[in-house]
C-alpha cells in the first residue's frame, strides 16, 4: 500500500508540474527579439505573451437602474407593470451614418454602417465645454442627414445642402447621434440623452448620470453609450438606461460595434471588448506593447464591416497620426503612413485623425484643418484632399455620397468619386492580380501582340462599352486598366464607372511595369471573339 501511495503522489507531482508549465507564458530570448518579423506576427507574439495579465472581465448589471425601478414602483399603482425596456423590444437596425446593420448576416454594404456613428475632436476630452464651436457628429436617418454639435444645436442637412434647424431642449454640447428604425438618439455633456421618434422633436430622457457622454453605438439589439469616468450605459429602447461597470476610471471616448463584437476605447490606450454585451474584457494596449511599440493616445474606434479601425497619435509627438485595424481587438495591424500624394508624409504634418469610414475598398479618414485622407492597400498611393480650413469631426457615407461636418458648423456633401484614389502602383497591382484582380490592356491588337503583361485580358478601349460586362460580369470585381501612357486606361476607367463597376484602377503605362511581359496575340480581344 505504501508503494502504491508513493506512486500516486509522484504522479500527482508530475501532473502539477506539467500544468504549471502550461500556464506560464514563454519568455522571448535575445535571438528571438532580434528576428525580423512582420508587424502582425510580432503583434501575435506580444499579445500571446502579455495579455494573460492585462485582460479582465466585468459583468453587466440589469437593464434598469435600481433607483429608476424604485421610482417606477412608487409612482405606478400597478406593481406588475413590465419595464418598457424589456417589453415589446423592437428589432433594432442601425442607420447611423449610412446603411443598415445586417443582423446575423454579412452585409454587402460597407459604407456608413452603424459603426460609423460618430467622431471626436480628439485634442480636448477633459471637458466637452472646451470643444470648439461647431458640429460634433452626423448620421443618415433614411431620408437626409442630422448633425449635432455645441450649444445643443441639432440641424437637418438636406441632400441639396439646405439646412433645417430642429428644436433642442438643451444647451449642452451634443457629441454623438445614431438613427435606428426611426428612433434618433443623441448624447452629450452633463449626461444628456435626447430621443426623437419623428425625426423633428427631441425629448430629454433620464440617463441617471451627469457625466459627459461621448459616443453611441448599437450592439445586439441595444444602444450602448460611452462616457467620462469609465461610464458605459445600455438601453433596449433608448429611453431607459442602465449603468455598466467597466473597471476603468478613464474616459471612454469612443464605442463601436459590428455583428460579432462591440469595442470601446479610452484616450489612455485601453480597449474594452465584448462579444455578448455581458462580459467585457479590457486590453491595455500601451502596457501590452510596452517595449515593442511606441505609446499612443487613442482618438476613436470604428467597426467597418468585419474590421475595427482605431485612430490615435503618438504620445511623444501629437502631430504624427496612427491608424490601426483589427478583427479581434487583440492583434492590431498598422496602416503605413509614409507617403501621401506622392510626397513624404512629413510634408503634411501635423495631422490629427478624427474619424474613419469606408468607401468601397478604401478607407476615408477625416482630419484636422479640413484634410481628408483616402487610404488604399497601396502604401504609396494614399491621397489627401483639402476640403476646408475646419476640423472634420463627423462623417456619414451612403449611396455614393460622403457627408462631412466640423468646426464652425461647417459641412459639405461630396460624391464618392471626388475622394476615391483610382491610381495604383505596379507593386500593389501585382499583389492584387495574384489575389484575383483582373488586369485589362486597353491598347490596340497590334500593341498588345508586341508586348503585354502576362496573364492580362485584352479589351481595346473602343470595345469597353460592349465587351467589359460580358468578359467581367461581376461588378464588384477589382479591375486594373493600363495602356501605353495612361490616357486610354483613364478613359476605360471612366467607362467602367459608368457601367457600374466600383473597384477600378488606372495602372498607367505598360513601360512602368517591372515584372514579366510576353508577346503574341494569345488572350487578345480578337482571339476572345473567335
Amino acid at each position: 500500500m505504501k508503494r502504491i501511495a508513493i506512486v500516486i503522489i509522484c504522479l500527482l507531482i508530475v501532473f502539477a508540474l506539467v500544468a504549471c508549465n502550461k500556464s506560464v507564458p514563454e519568455e522571448f530570448n535575445d535571438s528571438e527579439r532580434q528576428q525580423v518579423m512582420t508587424q502582425e506576427a510580432a503583434n501575435k507574439a506580444i499579445v500571446s505573451k502579455n495579455t494573460g495579465k492585462t485582460l479582465s472581465g466585468n459583468e453587466a448589471v440589469e437593464d434598469e437602474p435600481a433607483k429608476e425601478k424604485r421610482e417606477n414602483n412608487n409612482s405606478s399603482p400597478n406593481k406588475n407593470n413590465s419595464s418598457p425596456a424589456k417589453a415589446n423590444q423592437p428589432d433594432l437596425q442601425a442607420v447611423s451614418n449610412g446603411s443598415p446593420v445586417n443582423k446575423g448576416q454579412k452585409s454587402d454594404t460597407k459604407p456608413g454602417t452603424q459603426h460609423l456613428d460618430s467622431s471626436r475632436n480628439t485634442k480636448t476630452f477633459q471637458s466637452a465645454s472646451v470643444f470648439p464651436e461647431g458640429y460634433r457628429d452626423v448620421c443618415f436617418d433614411g431620408t437626409s442627414y442630422i448633425a449635432v454639435g455645441t450649444g445643443g444645436r441639432i440641424d437637418r442637412i438636406m441632400p441639396d445642402k439646405s439646412v433645417v434647424s430642429l428644436s433642442s431642449p438643451v444647451s449642452s454640447s451634443l457629441n454623438g447621434i445614431i438613427s435606428v428604425n426611426g428612433i434618433n438618439v443623441v448624447v452629450g455633456e452633463d449626461g444628456v440623452i435626447l430621443v426623437s421618434k419623428d425625426g423633428n422633436k427631441f425629448n430629454a430622457v433620464k440617463s441617471g448620470v451627469d457625466a459627459t457622454l461621448y459616443d453611441i453605438a448599437l450592439f445586439r439589439g441595444a444602444f450602448w453609450i460611452s462616457g467620462s469616468g469609465g461610464i458605459l450605459l445600455r438601453s433596449s429602447d433608448g429611453e431607459h438606461w442602465s449603468l455598466i461597470q467597466t473597471g476603468t476610471e478613464n474616459d471612454i471616448i469612443s464605442i463601436s460595434a459590428n455583428n460579432r463584437m462591440c469595442m470601446a476605447v479610452t484616450r489612455e490606450g485601453q480597449i474594452l471588448m465584448t462579444s455578448n454585451g455581458r462580459n467585457w474584457n479590457m486590453l491595455d494596449y500601451n502596457e501590452v506593447y510596452k517595449g515593442y511599440d511606441e505609446p499612443y493616445w487613442f482618438h476613436s474606434i470604428r467597426a467597418l464591416g468585419d474590421t475595427f479601425f482605431l485612430t490615435g497619435e503618438y504620445q511623444k509627438d501629437s502631430g504624427i497620426p496612427i491608424i490601426m485595424s483589427s478583427a479581434s481587438g487583440e492583434v492590431w495591424r498598422p496602416y503605413p503612413l509614409t507617403e501621401v500624394n506622392g510626397e513624404p508624409i512629413d510634408n503634411f504634418l501635423p495631422l490629427t485623425v478624427n474619424v474613419v469610414g469606408i468607401s468601397e475598398d478604401q478607407v476615408l479618414v477625416g482630419c484636422n484643418d479640413g484634410k481628408l485622407l483616402t487610404l488604399t492597400e497601396c502604401i504609396v498611393c494614399h491621397k489627401l484632399t483639402r476640403l476646408s480650413d475646419h476640423n472634420i469631426n463627423g462623417m456619414a457615407l451612403v449611396d455614393g455620397k460622403v457627408v462631412v461636418v466640423g468646426d464652425d458648423f461647417w459641412f459639405d456633401i461630396l460624391n464618392n468619386e471626388e475622394l476615391y484614389q483610382y491610381n495604383i502602383k505596379p507593386e500593389q497591382a501585382l499583389n492584387d492580380f495574384l489575389n484575383g484582380a483582373c488586369i485589362v490592356d486597353v491598347r490596340t491588337a497590334e500593341e498588345y501582340a508586341a508586348s503585354h503583361i502576362k496573364g492580362c485580358i485584352h479589351i481595346p478601349l473602343d470595345q469597353i462599352d460592349n465587351a467589359l460586362e460580358t468578359i467581367i460580369p461581376d461588378k464588384s470585381q477589382k479591375i486594373i486598366f493600363y495602356c501605353a501612357k495612361g490616357v486610354r486606361s483613364q478613359e476605360a476607367l471612366k467607362k467602367a464607372l459608368q457601367l457600374g463597376y466600383k473597384k477600378v484602377y488606372n495602372l498607367g503605362s505598360i513601360n512602368d511595369w517591372p515584372y514579366e511581359k510576353v508577346s503574341g496575340s494569345e488572350g487578345s480581344f480578337s482571339a476572345l471573339e473567335n
